[in-house]
């Protein structure tokens, strides 16, 4: 009895000390999940208040962009009304000046020549700086227009030749797709132009039901898409963030695929308004 007794009594004194222990373990548990809670808590909270600065962020560089816009193109008149027409005015000028000289023998004749020259020049590259910050044909002759006359600028200014393939486009975007469209292309082909190194790009484009996909592609050095790094660039990826943001803006998207030299491939596709 004596034996049992004491054996009920250690058995007792076990169950007692693993109820103790099971207690403490419990606290322990309760405690940390807790911490956990608080955790996850201040995490949805961090999630959430980057989420509302990202929201904040984008609506700021759409700001941005569509204030840069609008400063291009009062630039653009400026440049074209203004500074354009004080060109041409002095071009008059100076021709009326023309029957003072006594034809080609005039030791001015050839001053004369090269002064027109000059002034032409300088009319020409106005002109095209005002295409560049605001493409006026955009509402005249509509985005494949001024699409085919940005490429053939390429193909004169820069040497790079751009294989055409665009179909007609006529209302089917409204013109902020159309202007960030062609702010699109124009920055891919300077990537394509400064880094990639092609001579050659292609383009074309394809017209679905609800969306209209653009397809722009070249044979160059490429790069690392994971990375966003082009090779030797003093803004790497930049120019590429631009256009996604610009695509954002368009209410479509943008894809990138690339590899090194195995060229570059981006895919627009915009909604059809």
């Amino acid at each position: 009895v004596s034996a049992q007794k004491k054996a009920e009594a250690a058995l007792q004194e076990a169950y007692q000390t693993l109820d103790q222990k099971v207690k403490e373990r419990t606290t322990q548990f309760q405690a940390a999940n807790q911490r956990l809670r608080k955790e996850i808590e201040e995490r949805k909270q961090v999630e959430k208040s980057l989420k509302i600065s990202r929201e904040k962020l984008r609506l700021l560089s759409n700001r941005l962009i569509a204030t840069q816009e609008r400063e291009r193109k009062l630039l653009a008149f400026e440049l074209h009304d203004e500074l354009g027409q004080i060109l041409v005015g002095l071009k008059f000028q100076i021709f009326s000046l023309r029957h003072k000289l006594e034809g080609p023998a005039d030791p001015l004749w050839n001053a004369f020549e090269e002064t027109c020259g000059h002034l032409d020049l300088a009319t020409e590259k106005v002109r095209r700086l005002s295409r560049q910050l605001s493409p006026t044909t955009l509402e005249h002759l509509g985005l494949a227009e001024t699409l085919r006359q940005l490429f053939q600028e390429f193909a004169q200014h820069h040497k790079l030749l751009v294989k055409n393939e665009l179909e007609v486009l006529a209302g089917l975007l409204s013109y902020v797709q159309e202007v960030n469209v062609y702010r699109i292309f124009q920055e891919a082909l300077t990537n394509i132009k400064k880094h990639a190194r092609s001579k050659t790009a292609s383009v074309a484009t394809e017209i679905r039901p609800d969306r209209i996909v653009f397809c722009i592609e070249d044979d160059g050095r490429g790069f690392d898409k994971s990375r966003r790094t082009l090779k030797k660039s003093a803004d790497p990826g930049l120019g590429l963030i631009i256009m996604e943001e610009r695509a954002r803006m368009a209410g479509g998207s943008l894809a990138i695929q690339s590899r090194r030299n195995k060229g570059t491939c981006l895919t627009l596709e915009i909604p059809r308004r």
